[in-house]
């Protein structure tokens, strides 16, 4: 008897499939066919993922003016897990004082007024994407610096003294 033509076969996973632990499953389907009896096989592999998810969110952070400022970024995931920092809603690249843009730890050097804003990361992978809530970077005052020390009086009882720092 002559094999009939090819027939696609699908596959679907039930709902008992829905608990499987991420990771890579590999197994054989025989097939038969029954007009001849011969069997063969394919073999076959299923990667169940996981979305990204924010584990460690970032900080706020407050430094002084020209400070350097590090945030960063706990994920987990399916692998590979990309990372796009955001200051004030505008993704952020690498350069001038900006670094780490693309991972999970963006440095901004000598800080500045114009670094100051909400800063946020978007980590995504092949599964989905989250977002971290925003967070502040702040310049904290510079505390008084005195260069020069106020010089030693000798007043008469009852007079005022003045002293001051430059």
């Amino acid at each position: 008897v002559p094999a009939g033509p090819a027939m696609p076969v699908t596959f679907s996973l039930n709902t008992s499939a829905s608990s499987l632990v991420p990771g890579r499953y590999n197994t054989t389907v025989w097939f038969t066919n029954l007009s001849d009896g011969v069997g063969q096989s394919l073999q076959f592999n299923l990667a169940v993922l996981t979305p990204p998810a924010i584990t460690n969110p970032p900080v706020d952070q407050a430094v002084l003016g020209g400070a350097n400022a590090m945030f960063s970024v706990g994920a987990a995931g399916s692998p590979p897990l990309s990372y796009h920092w955001q200051r004030n809603g505008t993704n952020l690249v690498d350069g001038s004082n900006i670094g780490g843009a693309a991972t999970s730890a963006l440095s901004v050097g000598m800080v500045s007024f114009a670094d100051l804003g909400s800063y946020s990361v978007l980590v995504s992978n092949l599964v989905g994407a989250t977002s971290s809530a925003p967070v502040q970077l702040t310049m904290t005052p510079s505390p008084p610096v005195i260069a020069d020390q106020p010089a030693d009086q000798s007043v008469y009882e009852g007079r005022r003294a003045v002293f001051s720092v430059g």
